[in-house]
């Protein structure tokens, strides 16, 4: 939910020799391939009213970004260091939410920009939360920009303490001045 616009995203998880996470709105396709230590390899994205077809792929310190971006063609090569790429933050993450380490840092790509940018992620400690009507005891986790950035925008993303799944977000949909976007696990077909 952003402001009063509710949409349903749909996840599906595959488990093969890696992770495939597929997030599917009416709008856009997004596919992940996510190693089994939640490190992004690839990532792709299609969006057919806005003729986007893109391919992100992780080759050593450079992110390889191809395809079509709003009708146009683009190939860029992104630097980054060592850190992992967690394009999906909702799986990514969830390694970091049950290791129990104080924080981490880590890569994303800007949706709609396909730019890079250094997250850090600090535990905030575990809180329960209440959602569909249970309380649920969570680690909470809160992501911002790194360095000088690091005011102007923040998420705080919760996990399932048990089992580290993901269980909400909430934070800026943008730039400082967004609304904010709050995105709660609702279902799920195993129960």
């Amino acid at each position: 939910t952003t402001e009063t616009v509710r949409q349903l995203i749909k996840w599906r998880l595959e488990r093969q020799q890696h992770y495939i996470l597929t997030s599917t709105t009416d709008e856009e396709v997004s596919i992940c391939h996510i190693t089994p230590g939640f490190d992004t390899q690839e990532w792709e994205v299609r969006r057919v009213d806005q003729e986007t077809l893109l391919t992100a792929r992780r080759v050593g310190r450079e992110i390889h970004v191809s395809g079509i971006l709003d009708g146009q063609t683009i190939e860029r090569i992104l630097t980054i260091d060592e850190a992992p790429w967690y394009q999906a933050g909702s799986l990514s993450l969830r390694g970091f939410a049950t290791s129990g380490a104080p924080e981490t840092h880590f890569w994303i790509l800007r949706p709609g920009k396909f730019t890079a940018h250094k997250l850090h992620a600090k535990r905030e400690g575990t809180e329960l939360l209440e959602l569909d009507g249970r309380v649920v005891n969570t680690h909470r986790i809160k992501v911002g920009l790194t360095g000088w950035k690091a005011p102007f925008w923040s998420a705080t993303y919760w996990f399932r303490a048990v089992d580290g799944l993901f269980l909400r977000y909430q934070g800026a949909s943008g730039p400082p001045g967004s609304p904010e976007t709050v995105v709660e696990w609702v279902a799920a077909s195993d129960g």
